[in-house]
């Protein structure tokens, strides 16, 4: 997954900074880092916590149960699927 989203993040990069210019650009690129190092480092840390788990899915029955189970297999599906729009956009 970090692989896709890494990939054509970078390939995107240059379109969405010809969109909104350089200084708006560079505005809302640091105004993600922190959300991006927060999501990392709260998956980090549950993996910690569960080193069993090997799939979100996985990840959201341990944490919030069935629901929770249904939240994370649905949501990668759903990632995966923006995924693949934004490889059809670069």
């Amino acid at each position: 997954m970090a692989a896709a989203i890494l990939g054509t993040g970078v390939l995107a990069l240059p379109l969405n900074f010809s969109k909104l210019g350089l200084v708006m650009g560079s505005a809302a690129l640091v105004a993600c880092y922190p959300l991006n190092f927060f999501t990392g480092y709260l998956l980090n840390r549950l993996h910690l916590t569960f080193p069993s788990v090997v799939t979100m899915g996985d990840l959201g029955k341990r944490v919030m149960g069935p629901w929770g189970a249904i939240l994370g297999y649905g949501g990668l599906y759903v990632l995966l699927f923006f995924i693949l729009g934004n490889y059809m956009a670069v």
